[in-house]
């Protein structure tokens, strides 16, 4: 049989995942260097982790505006330094973080740059100091929204713990 195609239809299936929740980091989409280890410790159960200098990982379609600080859970043994990007290694630097040696898991938060465009690819690098030997963990990472600031301008109204305001006339 032949068959008529009158109209067809596509729809967009979304896979981003939101910036400002806890990111397990074993849901990477590319690993480079790293691999995926059982961590009873760990939020998710699983962890990410490496020994190569240079090592890095890349988590797909992160969603979120206004982005001003990311927090990571991580575990080292050697210390060593995290770099998150935007778009690849060695693209925009969004952030730095120094690891340190640390037996329990830690967590490390910084100011970091907004992203280009509300849904990115993230990528983190994974350094050792200087020419030494390199262990890190990483169990999630979430970036943390930008405050809105209020201005001398505005009216602003406060509510009490029932919903309810106090007017100032």
């Amino acid at each position: 049989g032949n068959y008529n195609l009158d109209s067809l239809t596509f729809k967009k299936i979304d896979r981003s995942v939101d910036a400002f929740t806890k990111i397990e980091a074993e849901t990477a989409r590319e690993l480079k260097d790293v691999s995926v280890a059982d961590d009873s410790g760990a939020s998710g159960g699983k962890k990410l982790e490496t020994t190569v200098n240079g090592a890095s990982v890349e988590f797909a379609e992160v969603r979120g505006e206004n982005k001003s600080s990311i927090e990571l859970g991580v575990r080292s043994s050697t210390g060593g330094r995290i770099i998150v990007y935007e778009n690849g290694v060695g693209d925009k630097i969004l952030a730095s973080l120094t690891v340190p040696v640390c037996d329990d898991w830690t967590v490390l938060e910084t100011q970091c740059k907004d992203t280009d465009v509300a849904t990115s690819n993230i990528f983190f690098e994974f350094l050792a100091d200087g020419e030494g030997d390199i262990r890190i963990e990483m169990d999630y990472f979430r970036f943390r929204e930008a405050v809105k600031s209020i201005g001398p301008d505005g009216i602003y109204e406060l509510e009490d713990g029932e919903g309810k305001t106090n007017d100032a006339g």
